[in-house]
């Protein structure tokens, strides 16, 4: 079970193809295993005299800060211009040691945009480094074997990703496009904005304008309705009044000693306030008389008043 989970480790696991960069070319070296890598990708070799390599160590922290330390330490401990990788080389309690491996910049760059992992050989044993001295490179003298058993999780440092020039293209007119589309959204908030301040502003300063006269008009409609609502109730009181009025003039009764005070009257009864020097029965009797009324009764008893006059109050049901 160790050997499987240890092949699945493996480099040789993960990729179907290998190559190494050897005095300024990149020369292809086919699998001969028939792969099931996850990764149909190319793992690139360093010769150890393409590259200059330093180790450092730092106190032990938090994974994630270690992480950002080597990148970091990347940017300034090549003594030339490069690309640099890393590679932890041992841990413990009290430091963890960390080698650089630097490849000259020029050479980087002639290297092909579709390799993205690449190893260092010092990442083998000394008894695997069987690489040949000559210029020209001969498959049968390198190890690849030996290559295929490196842990991948080493690699971790030794991943980066190219853009050719076309996908760089790419990129660049794709962030323009974004920028360019921000920018237009910008305009159109920023405009939006303004309107509506604007537009707010003028309705604002309209209403302050008009304030006072909006309140006059209110007043006005106020009183206008006021009025309406009178000449209403003006109408009503003068079409009852009529009727009251005419029917007050044709009640038989001495006028000299009978005097009606005050009198309510509604759609359909009428009440009257009044004295008399005579007798108030006889006034009770010329109302029953009326053609226009029924049901004439008095509605409090008869009294005599101050000055001897009896006093009465009638109530009638108009017909």
């Amino acid at each position: 079970m160790k050997n499987t989970i240890s092949r699945y480790l493996n480099v040789g696991k993960w990729f179907d193809k290998f190559a190494i960069y050897q005095t300024g070319s990149l020369i292809e070296i086919e699998s001969s295993e028939q792969s099931s890598s996850k990764w149909k990708s190319t793992l690139c070799l360093f010769e150890q005299k393409s590259y200059w390599k330093a180790t450092r160590q730092y106190r032990g922290s938090h994974p994630l800060d270690l992480y950002k330390i080597f990148n970091a330490e990347k940017k300034n401990i090549s003594p030339f211009p490069a690309k640099v990788f890393w590679k932890i080389t041992r841990i413990n309690f009290n430091f963890v040691e960390v080698t650089f491996y630097c490849l000259p910049l020029k050479d980087w760059q002639k290297l092909p945009t579709h390799l993205k992992f690449f190893m260092p050989l010092d990442f083998l044993k000394e008894t695997d480094l069987e690489l040949s001295t000559s210029k020209t490179f001969d498959k049968s003298s390198f190890n690849l074997a030996a290559v295929k058993l490196v842990p991948a999780y080493s690699l971790l440092g030794c991943f980066s990703r190219r853009l050719a020039e076309k996908d760089k293209h790419k990129v660049i007119n794709y962030k323009h496009f974004i920028l360019s589309l921000c920018a237009v959204i910008a305009v159109y908030i920023s405009c939006s904005s303004l309107y509506l301040w604007s537009a707010e502003y003028f309705v604002n300063k309209s209403i302050e304008t008009n304030k006072d006269a909006s309140i006059e008009l209110v007043q006005q409609e106020r009183k206008v309705k006021k009025l309406v609502s009178d000449l209403e109730k003006l109408k009503v009181y003068k079409d009852n009044s009529t009727d009251v009025l005419s029917l007050l003039a044709s009640i038989k009764v001495d006028t000299e000693s009978t005097t009606f005070n005050r009198i309510q009257a509604a759609s359909d009864f009428i009440t009257i306030w009044g004295e008399t020097e005579g007798s108030a029965t006889q006034v009770l009797e010329a109302l029953v008389a009326h053609p226009m009324l029924k049901d004439v009764k008095f509605s409090s008893p008869v009294h005599k008043g101050r000055l001897g006059k009896e006093a009465f109050v009638i109530e009638a049901m108009k017909k």
